[in-house]
This record gives C-alpha cells, structure tokens and sequence, in this order.
C-alpha cells in the first residue's frame, strides 16, 4: 500500500520539516520519518491499519482517506490502538470537520466506532463533539435534530450500562 504524505505549509517564505511518527498494523511496527518536502509518497506494503501522529506527539491534524478511515474504525472497534491514539484520531476528524475539510458525514461514521468505548477521555472528547454537533444540527437543520439525537442515543447505549455496572 502506498501512503502520500502533503503538508500544507503555514507561510510561503520557508517550510517546516515535520516528524512524522507512523503504526503500521501494530505498536511494534513503529516508524519515524521527516518530511522534509511538501509531499513524500511512501510504500507500506499491505497493513490491516496505519496510525499517523503515534501517541499525539507531533503538533499536526491528520486526514487519512477513506480507505484509511475503514481500517481505523475497525482498528478501534477492536482496542488495537491505545486510548491516546483513539482520543487523537476523533479529535483530528472533529478538527477537520469544523474546518470543512472533511465532511459530517465521515465524522459520524468514525464515531459509530467508538460504540463500545469506556475509557474516560476518549468518552468525555465523544460526548463533546456529540454535544457540538447536536447544537449545530438544532440551529442548522432543526428537522434532523431527532434523527441525530437517535444515533446519539444508541453511540453512548453501551458506555452508560458499562458504567452503571462499575459502580
């Protein structure tokens, strides 16, 4: 499988080198990489998955397409990737999404992966950005708001029984 790597860079005068910490498939499949040049193209041969930004270290978003995204999901609807990594990958999608650069709909379908999720921050991030989105979807298109509130509904189903039995 091949990966590009694109920066968009933040002024036109120099450019920024960016470390790029990659998983591929596993934890024990770590990668380290500077990308130096606005684009770097690399092969990764065939990985069940591949997680930019390793443990939230680099100061950057991360936009994975679409084939990319189905591996992640099914990544974290299995615990493959640590809860740091988890909380990340929703922060960057919701990140994205507010800034138009990805569209609600691949945010919702990565949030249904999150379904069986328990761990407090990446909980408490998912009932964030639910929260936004319920409050957008009020002032933007009133007549969804029951539709929403729905996948909302069944998305924290198994959190909040999971919890009540803990306590």
């Amino acid at each position: 499988m091949a990966v590009t790597f694109f920066v968009e860079w933040f002024t036109r005068e120099g450019h920024w080198i960016v470390p790029l910490t990659l998983c591929c498939g596993s934890y024990a499949a770590r990668e380290v990489i500077l990308l130096e040049e606005k684009s770097k193209t690399l092969d990764l041969g065939t990985r069940n998955w591949i997680k930019v930004n390793v443990d939230q270290t680099g100061f950057y978003r991360v936009k994975y397409d679409e084939d990319l995204s189905s591996r992640l999901r099914c990544a974290i609807e299995t615990k493959c990737l640590s809860p740091t990594d988890r909380f990340g990958i929703l922060d960057d999608s919701n990140a994205l999404c507010m800034a138009c650069q990805q569209p609600l709909t691949s945010l919702l379908k990565l949030m249904s992966a999150y379904k069986d999720e328990v761990e407090y921050t990446v909980l408490s991030n998912l009932i964030t950005i639910s929260y936004k989105i319920t409050r957008i979807i009020a002032d933007a298109a009133p007549e969804l708001l029951n539709c929403i509130k729905e996948i909302f509904i069944k998305l924290f189903q198994y959190p909040a029984e999971s919890w009540d039995a803990q306590s």
